[in-house]
């Protein structure tokens, strides 16, 4: 406990962690003045000065350019790449029929086994009618 009572009284007694020095206030750099308070200073957005002119006419002169191009790269198709796109299109119309084929099939018949049997039903009951 005594090593460190006496390097903090060494320490406070010879300033050896910082040369500390009073700010200097320099009314030329800002606007501010030393006793202006932070919200003042964010309320001004900490803009010294605004500029609201600004021309860029200079700027086009000397950054203009004398003509303007553009490249456009055109896909130019090959046959290999028709044929190979015509192959796959129709092998994938081919598995997508064979997929579906079966099932509208089977609905087809279901739908005409209904109908068939709505109409035998319909000429039962006008037969019973009749009778």
């Amino acid at each position: 406990m005594n090593y460190v009572k006496e390097a903090y009284l060494t320490n406070t007694n010879t300033s050896l962690w910082a040369d500390v020095h009073p700010l200097v206030h320099d009314s030329t750099s800002s606007q501010y003045t030393p006793n202006t308070s932070v919200g003042m200073i964010l309320k001004k957005l900490m803009i010294e000065q605004w500029n609201p002119i600004s021309t860029y006419e200079k700027f086009y002169k000397l950054c203009a350019p004398i003509y303007c191009t553009y490249s456009q790269k055109i896909r130019k198709e090959t046959i290999l790449t028709l044929t190979i796109k015509m192959i796959s299109m129709i092998a994938g119309l081919t598995v997508s029929l064979k997929l579906t084929t079966p099932l509208l099939v089977k609905i087809i018949f279901k739908l005409l086994s209904i109908i068939i049997k709505r109409h035998k039903n319909r000429q039962e009951e006008q037969q019973r009618g009749n009778v």
